[in-house]
């Protein structure tokens, strides 16, 4: 592997260039695997998901930081279809950023 490609590190590009967060893969994923990754994701972070209030038991949706709404999509391709592709997936920033009303993440 020549130099460039040993250091050469995109999501470091792109945060460098301002963006608040980037979501990547340790190694290729076939297309059509990442855009469903791409969905499922946006769907958990952008909408939240659904879950069981633990007081009253009645199910809630409760909006997700980017670093649980990746956990969530990792283990949906998992457990849904015994696809453990998801697991090469990072956040590149802090976990805790969230989607404001405004569509800003902070």
């Amino acid at each position: 592997m020549d130099e460039l490609r040993r250091t050469f590190n995109l999501p470091k590009v792109f945060i460098e260039h301002g963006a608040a967060a980037v979501i990547a893969t340790a190694c290729p994923v076939p297309d059509m695997f990442a855009a469903a990754f791409a969905k499922v994701f946006y769907e958990f972070f952008l909408r939240g998901q659904v879950v069981e209030d633990e007081i009253s038991g009645e199910k809630v949706v409760k909006i997700l930081t980017i670093g649980e709404a990746l956990r969530a999509t990792r283990w949906y391709f998992l457990t849904k279809y015994n696809n453990p592709l998801g697991l090469a997936y990072g956040v590149y920033s802090p976990a805790t950023y969230r989607v404001r009303e405004s569509g800003l993440i902070y």
